[in-house]
């Protein structure tokens, strides 16, 4: 954790140098010319983010929902980007949820909760998850099991499922703070009994 907060602040030297918030500000910069050439770099941000945070480290998750970070991944997390591979975007959209998910791992209180959930949009929630289930390769897979058959997932369609879960995940884990988001997902989600159904919970006490 100590390590994680230097990034950020270094209280032993004379001139400070705020890296975490010069990653945001890329960022920015990055969401308004993303392209083939720059998502990889984009990715590589955001899993650089989500390592300053987890374990978790209170001070950069503090220091982190100030900024307009939430609202930057979920743009990037809902935008279409038709001139990189699809493989790379589910990774960009898969690094955002993941970096949302450790913003509230083991933060006391509700304010780091509510402020991601108010940057969310229930439908377009409801549309990644209904999108992802039906790219997910989980009715072939249903049609091929009635059949008896034997059913492999392409990795495309693997990358889906697993994306569709984070999201629902996303949204599980935000319920109790945001209990109006699960109850729109639940009523209009035609894959909600699906990832209601295949997901799980356990509950770790230290």
């Amino acid at each position: 954790s100590d390590m994680q907060e230097f990034i950020r602040v270094q209280t032993s030297m004379r001139t400070q140098v705020n890296l975490v918030i010069d990653m945001v500000n890329s960022l920015l910069v990055l969401e308004r010319s993303l392209c083939s050439l720059t998502i990889s770099l984009t990715c590589q941000l955001y899993q650089t983010l989500i390592e300053l945070v987890q374990g978790p480290c209170p001070g950069n998750q503090r220091f982190l929902i100030g900024t307009n970070l939430c609202d930057v991944a979920v743009r990037f997390m809902h935008s279409s980007y038709p001139d990189c591979d699809v493989a790379d975007v589910i990774e960009l959209k898969m690094l955002c949820l993941k970096l949302l998910l450790a913003m509230v791992e083991g933060v006391p209180g509700d304010v780091i909760p509510r402020r991601i959930a108010s940057s969310l949009d229930g439908n377009k929630i409801v549309a990644e998850l209904d999108l992802c289930y039906s790219h997910s390769g989980c009715v072939g897979e249903k049609r091929a099991a009635e059949r008896g058959a034997d059913f492999r997932p392409s990795e495309l369609q693997t990358s889906y499922r697993d994306l569709g879960f984070h999201f629902f995940l996303l949204v599980r884990t935000l319920a109790k703070h945001a209990p109006a988001m699960l109850d729109l997902c639940r009523r209009r989600a035609r894959s909600y009994d699906y990832y209601a159904a295949n997901t799980g919970a356990i509950e770790i006490v230290r």
